[in-house]
């Protein structure tokens, strides 16, 4: 590693804060587990776990690599993990819950008392549930971990739950492994009424660990358990009529309130029915302000603002997510919207409210085959409204309900195919972005034109990039090793190299110059895998980033700022990455 300058020192020594439980590995091969933290003499002290360890300094000069597991620490009530899952103690907390995220595995930890009282209290994490969805996970382990007591309590559980608020009280439904005395299955039906805790069949005692499921389905909660993850046995269901816009997540209990619990949740797959709604405060998709799961698209706000932080005019909406034909058959769409609205369907403009003359909206769709979706609203004045419609041989003209539309958290927070991925082997992942010095963000691209790339990075950042500073981009997953050293072009899903520039990427399309086949145009979703704009050079920066949900950023200097890594690209100048996304620093 070279010589650091004393401001990259003095930059580095601000990360006094983070201590993190790890690895460190010295140039010599030698690798030292414990708790790390830099120290102001130019050196990384690391802590050894048994208490008869004493701990021991590296100079920075010595270090090849840093490798970081969950803190203790982690997210805290109140704030937002990666994937949009919210962060949240329940009921007034003696000792403060947190959660991580790190390598397909979720940490909880979290205090209690007993479920289903007026003073519950118990550590969520959670999506937002507007209308039906499920939520399956592995419950790894329980244990007291965190706590100065090894014991647990036997009431002591880890779960999830689909709940109406996030307020004690609030009525739910949740499945559970306990500390001893295997699965429960809880709810409680009325608003503060206590709850009610039903039998399970009958069967061996359930322990770590093992596979749970609960899932909504209309005005049903039913649950599930299994040993593999694939042969599911039926637990027990709650009608809950009125239940609606409520939450789904994991939680943990330790069952008394000065104490702590944790669990380690992996496998984690959530399905919700509905879109993501993306709410800028501008016609053209630039200032984003909120972002919800909408049920479906049937709004009319009648001069009031589609959500209080977005204007009630000169707005724009963008909403993603898949949507599956209930029979096999033609469908036609339709959308009603007040200024201007456009649907895509696998990457290809469906309806176009703008578009003279008219598209026809027309879409041959099979039977259990998801699509993605895609409909930009904007409207430039008056009482906005948006409305997305279908109709087919069997079907007049109608609303898309919910329970056609499916939203899944981002790539990259859940990926149970590939738990075994290690910092330095970069995953494929479904989008990114590589630098010309090298460093790969995960993320897709927005629209790009000869100028410049509006890119979305995966915790919904948006950047405007100078082409001058990009060397690929993925629209497809794959390794950017994958990407052929042969100067600009395209590549296609089929492996062919196409030379030629880049003049755009917008609605579904990339359009390309090529001395060839002069200028043409290939779909996103079918025929583009990734962009070439010219070939990447390894950046001769100090550190090299890995992160949980597949990036590579190279950085001059680091600090840290509260929950955030500010390392600074060479080419972006000061970047952002949460501290529990951080996987590995090392030496470049």
């Amino acid at each position: 590693m070279r010589c650091l300058t004393p401001f990259i020192l003095a930059c580095l020594f601000l990360l006094s804060p983070m201590a993190d439980a790890g690895s460190l590995q010295t140039k010599d091969g030698q690798v030292f587990e414990g708790s790390l933290q830099f120290q102001a003499d130019s050196s990384v002290k690391v802590s050894p776990p048994v208490a008869e360890g004493f701990p021991l300094s590296f100079p920075l000069t010595n270090i090849a690599t840093m490798t970081f597991r969950p803190s203790i620490g982690g997210v805290q009530s109140g704030g937002v993990l990666a994937g949009d899952w919210g962060v949240q103690d329940i009921g007034s907390v003696g000792v403060s819950g947190s959660a991580d995220y790190a390598a397909g595995e979720f940490t909880l930890r979290g205090e209690g008392s007993p479920m289903g009282d007026a003073g519950e209290m118990f550590h969520y994490v959670y999506h937002r549930l507007p209308a039906d969805g499920q939520l399956i996970a592995r419950v790894q382990s329980l244990s007291a971990l965190d706590s100065d007591e090894l014991r647990l309590d036997p009431q002591a559980k880890a779960g999830l739950m689909i709940r109406q608020g996030l307020e004690p009280g609030e009525r739910f439904c949740a499945i559970a492994l306990t500390a001893d005395e295997g699965l429960q299955f809880s709810h409680r039906k009325n608003l503060d009424s206590a709850a009610t805790v039903d039998p399970v069949p009958p069967g061996p005692k359930m322990k770590t660990p093992n596979w749970i499921k609960l899932a909504k389905i209309k005005q049903r909660i039913v649950a599930a358990r299994s040993i593999d993850g694939v042969k599911w046995e039926f637990i027990g269901e709650l009608p809950l009529e009125t239940v609606s816009d409520a939450y789904i997540g994991m939680f943990v209990s330790s069952h008394r309130a000065d104490r702590l619990a944790t669990a380690v949740f992996d496998h984690v797959r959530v399905v919700i029915h509905g879109l993501q709604g993306e709410y800028f405060a501008d016609p053209r998709y630039k200032e984003l302000r909120a972002t919800r799961i909408d049920p479906n698209i049937d709004f009319d706000w009648a001069g009031r603002t589609p959500d209080p932080a977005i204007p009630a005019n000169n707005i724009s909406i963008r909403w993603t997510g898949q949507l599956l034909a209930p029979t096999s058959d033609v469908y036609h769409f339709a959308l009603s919207a007040d200024t201007a609205a456009r649907l895509s369907i696998n990457g290809k403009v469906i309806v176009d409210t703008a578009s003279r003359p008219a598209r026809a909206g027309i879409v041959n769709m099979m039977l259990d085959k998801r699509y993605d979706v895609e409909v930009a609203y904007y409207q430039g004045g008056g009482n906005a409204s948006c409305k997305l419609l279908w109709s087919c041989s069997t079907q007049p003209e109608a609303v898309i309900p919910a329970e056609q539309f499916y939203y899944t958290p981002p790539a990259g927070v859940v990926n149970p195919s590939n738990d075994s991925v290690t910092p330095s082997k970069t995953p494929n992942i479904p989008h990114g972005l590589m630098l010309a010095d090298g460093s790969f963000l995960p993320g897709s691209v927005k629209v790009a034109d000869s100028r410049s790339i509006h890119f979305i990075y995966r915790d919904r950042r948006e950047l405007m990039i100078p082409i001058g500073q990009v060397a690929s981009v993925n629209l497809h997953p794959m390794n950017t090793a994958q990407i052929p050293a042969k100067g600009a072009g395209l590549l296609t899903l089929a492996g062919d190299f196409i030379d030629g520039d880049c003049q755009e990427i917008s609605a579904g399309k990339t359009k390309m110059s090529s001395v060839v086949f002069g200028v043409s145009s290939y779909d996103n979703a079918t025929q583009t895998a990734a962009i070439v704009y010219r070939n990447a050079t390894r950046s001769t920066a100090p550190w090299l980033i890995h992160t949980t949900t597949g990036g590579a950023i190279y950085a001059n200097s680091l600090r840290v700022d509260q929950q955030k890594l500010i390392a600074e690209e060479p080419l972006l100048g000061a970047f952002e990455i949460r501290l529990n996304e951080i996987a590995n620093i090392a030496a470049n």
